[in-house]
């Protein structure tokens, strides 16, 4: 629009905010100016718009991660600073996979190239400042690091299904585990494992009669 912000975030953890005006028009095939220096061998990870009513999130290849308010990256008259430091690197943490900007309806897939896949609420990651480490938002198994990362929005409306499907879940394993002689579960009395597997299944039977009450209270809470 040419009148908004961006932060540059590199490998290492440091991030430089400035207005885009700073950049003027160019062509298609012109070198460009410098958006932050570089130090060694480190190199610029992600680039994001600056929205206030929104938070920054950064997450490591180390499965760490935190979100923080724009306000604590305060704007840089020039292009081309070292910038500041936006997620503290240690061993534990790895380096800085990449940064994005959320809001706390939306959810984060993360994937290891090991190909293992999670999906987290951003809510659910805290709020710290710049120089924070952050939380562990993802655990990697030994030799894994975390290579990629995507926002998607919150699905309320699989809510319902979610409810129903893992009551019947709880009410297959009961009666699995009673067919298999109580081995998993701990029991007080003779059927209890197969009366536990009655009850899930009526519930499992009184969702689906109140199915479209259930799916009318998910929309009224948008």
């Amino acid at each position: 629009s040419g009148g908004e912000e961006i932060v540059i975030a590199t490998e290492m953890g440091q991030a430089i905010r400035v207005s885009e005006q700073t950049v003027r028009p160019m062509g298609r095939t012109a070198r460009g100016v410098r958006g932050i220096r570089l130090s060694g061998q480190d190199y610029v990870v992600g680039v994001a718009i600056v929205d206030e009513s929104k938070t920054l999130l950064t997450v490591t290849k180390g499965g760490y991660g935190k979100r923080t308010p724009f306000e604590a990256f305060r704007q840089m008259k020039n292009r081309g600073g070292k910038g500041v430091t936006c997620q503290k690197i240690t061993d534990k943490t790895g380096l800085l996979c990449g940064i994005a900007v959320v809001k706390s309806d939306e959810d984060i897939m993360m994937i290891t190239n090991d190909g293992t896949i999670i999906r987290t609420p951003a809510d659910g990651i805290p709020l710290y400042g710049r120089p924070a480490a952050g939380v562990i938002v993802m655990k990697l198994y030994d030799g894994a690091k975390l290579v990629n990362f995507a926002l998607t929005e919150k699905e309320k409306e699989v809510l319902p299904l979610g409810a129903l499907i893992m009551t019947l879940e709880c009410g297959v394993r009961f009666l699995t585990d009673y067919l298999n002689g109580d081995t998993y579960f701990k029991v007080k009395r003779e059927d209890h494992n197969l009366d536990r597997c009655r009850t899930q299944f009526k519930l499992v039977a009184d969702m689906e009669s109140k199915w479209d009450e259930m799916k009318r209270i998910v929309k009224e809470s948008e």
